[in-house]
Parts: C-alpha cells; sequence; structure tokens
C-alpha cells in the first residue's frame, strides 16, 4: 500500500506480508484497522473468495493481517460469465464503528446495492441494506459517519465521472436522505477512489487509461463548499456576518500540547484530524488563550478544522 500527500506524491510504502493481491480495490479504516478490500469480481463474475484484510500496526514490522470473508446474501454461490456482467462486483467499502459497508459496482443494472458485514475476522454473508437506481458504475466511497455525509464517486459507461452527494440521512440509510449528483467534467478519465477529511473538500483519483486517446493517473482537489458548506457550516449568511477569527498555533511542531490563541470573532467547533483524513477529537474554542493536549497523539501530522478557516491548520508533533 502506498501512502501519498494531497499533491500525489508517495510519502510511504508499507508492504502488507502474507497477502496475494487478486482483485484489491478499496480501502477504509476506522482509527483502530485498516480494511482492504480485496473483492473485485469484474473478470467473470463467478469469484468465490470475496474477502476484505484487517490490517493492525501498518508500516511497521508488527504487521497484522485477518481475513473477514463473505458472501453475498442471495448469491451463495456465483456463476462464471462474460467479463463485465455483473451486479456482484464491489469497489467501494467504507467502515463505521460496528460495521463494514459495501456499496455494490453494478455492471448489468447501472445502479448500487448497500451490504453490510460485521467487522470480526470469520466467513459471514453480507446483508443487503439499501439499493439507489442511478445510472453509473460506483468505484469509491468516503464516509463521514457523524456528519452523516457519504460520498460515491464512479464513471459511466463512456468514462464521464460522477461524484454522488447522500447527506442529511437517518442513521445509516445513506439513500434515504438527500442525494445531488455532481457532474466532474473530465472526460475518460476513470475515476476509481475518492476521500474526504471534512466534507468540504474530496480528493479523487484516476487509474491511467489508454484506449485511442491516453489519460495519466492523476490526483484531483474537489471543492464541495458550494454544496455542502451550509448542510455542515450553517447558512451563509450566518458565516458571512460572523467576523473572522484569526488563529495563532504555538509552539509548532509541539510536544505534549499546542496553544490555540484565538482573538476576535466568536467561540467555534474545531476537530482535529490525522493525516489520513480521521478525527481524532473535536470540543469548542473559546476566546483567548487555551491549550489543547496532544500527548495522547502518535508522532505525526494533525490538522485543525474550524468552520471560519478557509485552509485546513497544520499541527507537526
Amino acid at each position: 500500500l502506498y501512502a501519498l500527500d494531497t499533491t500525489g506524491h508517495i510519502r510511504q510504502t508499507c508492504p502488507v506480508p502474507g497477502t496475494t493481491n487478486r482483485d484489491w480495490e478499496a480501502v477504509a479504516s476506522d482509527g483502530s484497522y485498516l480494511y482492504l478490500g480485496d473483492f473485485g469480481n469484474n473478470a467473470n463474475g463467478g469469484r468465490q473468495d470475496l474477502r476484505i484484510l484487517r490490517i493492525a500496526h501498518l508500516c511497521t514490522d508488527s504487521v497484522q493481517v485477518d481475513t473477514i470473508a463473505f458472501t453475498y446474501a442471495g448469491a451463495d454461490s456465483l456463476i462464471p460469465g462474460p467479463a463485465n456482467q455483473t451486479d456482484y462486483d464491489c469497489e467501494a467499502l467504507v467502515a463505521t464503528s460496528d460495521s463494514l459497508y459495501l456499496f455494490a459496482k453494478q455492471w448489468q443494472s447501472q445502479g448500487t446495492r448497500t451490504y453490510a458485514l460485521p467487522k470480526q475476522p470469520g466467513s459471514w454473508t453480507a446483508q443487503l441494506r439499501d439499493s439507489l437506481a442511478e445510472p453509473g458504475l460506483i468505484t469509491g466511497a468516503s464516509l463521514l459517519d457523524s456528519a452523516r455525509v457519504l460520498m460515491l464517486c464512479g464513471y459511466s459507461t463512456t468514462l464521464q465521472p460522477f461524484l454522488l452527494l447522500c447527506y442529511d440521512y437517518p442513521e445509516r440509510r445513506f439513500f434515504q436522505g438527500n442525494i445531488r449528483r455532481l457532474k466532474l467534467g473530465l472526460s475518460f478519465h476513470q475515476i476509481e477512489a475518492i476521500d474526504s477529511p471534512d466534507g468540504l473538500t474530496a480528493y479523487l483519483t484516476n487509474e491511467r487509461f489508454s484506449n485511442v486517446i491516453t489519460t495519466p493517473a492523476k490526483l484531483h482537489r474537489l471543492d464541495l463548499q458550494p454544496f455542502l458548506g451550509t448542510y455542515l457550516l450553517g447558512p451563509a449568511s450566518t458565516l458571512a456576518a460572523a467576523p473572522i477569527n484569526r488563529f495563532r498555533l504555538y509552539p509548532n511542531p509541539a510536544g505534549e500540547a499546542v496553544t490555540l490563541d484565538l482573538s476576535g470573532g466568536p467561540d467555534q467547533p474545531y476537530a482535529l484530524i490525522d493525516s489520513q483524513g480521521r478525527q481524532i477529537r473535536q470540543g469548542q474554542i473559546r476566546k483567548g488563550s487555551q491549550a489543547l493536549p496532544l500527548q495522547d497523539l502518535s508522532t505525526g501530522t494533525y490538522y485543525l478544522i474550524t468552520p471560519t478557516q478557509k485552509e485546513l491548520l497544520q499541527i507537526q508533533k
């Protein structure tokens, strides 16, 4: 596995020992484990060894890998057939506090289904939770669980990529709330993955495509504030009327704590996320100076998000 920064440069290469890449298609994390979806099934639709690898201590000398094997409810035995004709392919995965959710890439139906799985190693049946008759092939997912925002990326059969924003839904019923479809304007880009640290900025990747024309692999940054800003941060008029808050962070790099010095504007919420976009903690910043404890965090890069800051504030420990 490769760790990329937000400019697309590879910062770390992490071996996954004792495994074989049959068809790795998706990565998700819950803060404790990394979940690697080895469940690609487009070759003939008949794959019998669908699995998710649960990985602990990645990029260390004590990597631990367990297997979550599964079949789809209603399709215990998949029958091989022509390539790219099955509705039981998958390239999108998210992790919550208690479950894994898979989003099917339906080559025939041109929609998607949501399946739920336990996160524990073993052999399970993925249970059908919901379906969405939205034309296109789903290839990636990113979830902000506490904010009830799910992003799904994909492309049409003519390689016209799109993004589905699902938000303000009942508890993990992802397709029962608001759904907005965005055309990405990247013709002949085979968009394969998406991640978002805060719901306001998304990063997407496309794989190299070559057929008459050649599109190289790229990382794309997408500003989603015009589409989700009001839902996540409140009405734009409220934000516009609020004085601009000015922060000072020190010391930076930090040790056991970093001091937040806020002058101007009202108190406001914050979230601290790590370099993989996982929320570490949240709280309230009040006018004046206050300490943000860091002693329980590993050495690395973290980011502070607030509603009135246009950019992420980087904290180095």
